[in-house]
């Protein structure tokens, strides 16, 4: 699990920074805060869910920043210094992290400035909603046997039924190709402690727009990006229709050759 949080966490990190650059450039990219919103609360899920608690705790506050800048449609230039200040900081923090070791004393020092800059109430998290976004950061980072498409969705804020609706929006892609598998199931989504976003792996026959058009065509979603799967997956012989991304080490690769 560490393995494939050290890869899928610096992806999400690289991402994070291209985001804010753009942002550098102009504060009130709404893609941008969007894109950098998204990475940040899956990099928070998914380390803790390998217990690396400081990295968790400057994400929390990270993410408060950026859900205010959605809310205000800007991020102030003071607060994307201290969010870069923070990825040249992860960094590192990931590489202690492989390496069994503490992380960098900089990491709480940048928490403590990143605090400074949130509302004291934003910065009381809620320990079962970050329980439930660590295991659907997990749950995501695993793919379906013979997936072509991912879907991630995110359902609108003010929908009355947001369980309704995604069994909605999973029926009309059913009826482009065919669903392979749902991310978190319809009883997670049934939790009042869910916010709205899941995952569907598509099969082939099929095209990004037409899927796309799908989703968005039930109506209330927030967000919707639809991607290529091309991570490589093994089906799980203890759980059939189960498969987990393989990330292979380029020197172990060349072995091999």
């Amino acid at each position: 699990m560490l393995a494939l949080f050290l890869s899928e966490g610096r992806e999400l990190l690289s991402r994070v920074d291209a985001e804010l650059l753009v942002l550098e450039r102009t504060p009130d990219a709404r893609t941008s805060i969007d894109a950098a919103f998204r990475a940040v609360h899956s990099l928070k899920g998914m380390s803790a869910t390998v217990g690396l608690n400081e990295m968790v705790a400057a994400l929390h506050v990270s993410e408060s920043l950026l859900s205010n800048a959605r809310d205000a449609f800007e991020i102030p230039l003071a607060h994307l210094e201290v969010l870069l200040d923070l990825c040249d900081i992860l960094r590192p923090s990931l590489d202690a992290a492989e390496r069994a070791e503490a992380p960098p004393a900089a990491l709480a020092s940048i928490t403590l400035r990143l605090e400074a800059l949130v509302p004291e109430q934003q910065l009381r998290g809620s320990p079962v909603r970050d329980r439930v976004a660590s295991a659907r950061e997990v749950l995501r980072a695993t793919s379906a046997v013979g997936a072509q498409w991912r879907v991630d969705v995110q359902i609108g804020p003010d929908a009355l039924l947001p369980s309704a609706r995604a069994t909605v929006v999973v029926k009309r892609l059913s009826a482009v190709t065919t669903v392979l598998r749902v991310v978190p199931d319809s009883d997670a989504q049934a939790d009042q402690t869910w916010d709205g976003a899941f995952t569907v792996w598509l099969g082939s026959g099929s095209d990004a727009e037409i899927i796309e058009r799908a989703v968005r065509g039930a109506g209330d979603i927030a967000e919707c990006h639809v991607a290529r799967e091309v991570a490589s997956a093994v089906e799980s012989s203890a759980e059939p229709g189960i498969a987990r991304t393989v990330r292979i080490p380029v020197q172990r690769l060349d072995d091999l050759l």
